[in-house]
Parts: structure tokens; C-alpha cells; sequence
């Protein structure tokens, strides 16, 4: 089997195929949800609507076979649960544009173990943001100029100013 033909996900530098795992579905497309505080006011229809500034953050959840389940098994034990409970880079390629901030943050059991595989789910629980990869390459201005942001959602970017000469 070519593993690197299949879909794949990428933690703090290592790709899951390098330990045997064969991504069979994720929830790809799901949107993080909107921290809001519904208000009910006696005599009022409706409630109001109280937006508290953030959003959620979001599970991922890749659902695996492990091929070559023995070997492969201690592999996995060592990678995934040796960084939990840190924000690493996440990213697959089911969404190779972009990356999140993921911490694997959960046990994981791998059931049906048939002819060398086990399956089930390896969940990544992640800051509600994706970012580009090409965010995160630096733009350097050295004369007026416009950098813009090619999505819909508002960006954050870290400006650094580097500049020489006499100050006043």
C-alpha cells in the first residue's frame, strides 16, 4: 500500500503516514462556534443576543486505520501524547493552504484489529482559527506599499519595523 498517496496529517513535524496511519475521513470543513450569551428578559420575545468577542475552539477529528498495527503502535504512543497539552502546527492534506494551532489533548483506542490494522479516531483540539501558510512568510517593504489580506476574515498580522538613521 503507498501510504503517500493517501490523505495524511502533519503534527509538530511529522506525518502520520510515517507511523503507518491512514486517514479515512475528517471533518474537514467544520466552523468553530461564536462565544455568545443568549439574555431572556421577562415580558421580552425573544432573547438577546450578547457577543462576547471570541470564538471556540474546535475539535478535528481524523477517523484512522493503522496499518501495520504492532510495529507502528509504540511509534504512535511516543509521537502524539509526548506533546500534550502544547499548541503545535496541524495541518493535512485535506487543507494543504493552510495550518491551525492543535493540541492533542485526548486517549486514543484502536478497535477492530484485523489482519495487521487497527481503526479509530485521533482528535486534535484546536485554536478556532486556520492561517495561511503563506502568512507566514515575511513581506518586506522598503518603500511605501500595501500588504492585504486575500481572505474575508480579519487578520492579525505582526508587523515588525526595521529602520536606521538618526531619530528625533
Amino acid at each position: 500500500m503507498n501510504l503517500n498517496a493517501l490523505h495524511a496529517f502533519e503534527f509538530n513535524g511529522t506525518r502520520s503516514d510515517q507511523c503507518g496511519i491512514v486517514i479515512k475521513d475528517k471533518n474537514a470543513f467544520n466552523v468553530p462556534a461564536r462565544d455568545v450569551t443568549k439574555q431572556s428578559i421577562p415580558g421580552r420575545n425573544g432573547d438577546l443576543i450578547i457577543d462576547n468577542g471570541r470564538y471556540f475552539n474546535i475539535d478535528v477529528v481524523y477517523k484512522c486505520t493503522i496499518v501495520n498495527f504492532e510495529g507502528n503502535i509504540n511509534n504512535i504512543k511516543n509521537w502524539l501524547p509526548a506533546y500534550r497539552g502544547k499548541y503545535l502546527i496541524l495541518t493535512d492534506t485535506y487543507n494543504p493552504d493552510v495550518f491551525r494551532y492543535a493540541s492533542f489533548s485526548n486517549a486514543f483506542n484502536f478497535a477492530n484489529i484485523k489482519f495487521g490494522t487497527g481503526e479509530g479516531d485521533i482528535v486534535f483540539n484546536c485554536k478556532p482559527f486556520q492561517y495561511l501558510l503563506t502568512g507566514n512568510q515575511p513581506v518586506t517593504l522598503t518603500s511605501s506599499g500595501n500588504i492585504s489580506n486575500p481572505t474575508k476574515y480579519d487578520a492579525l498580522p505582526r508587523i515588525k519595523v526595521v529602520g536606521s538613521g538618526n531619530y528625533h
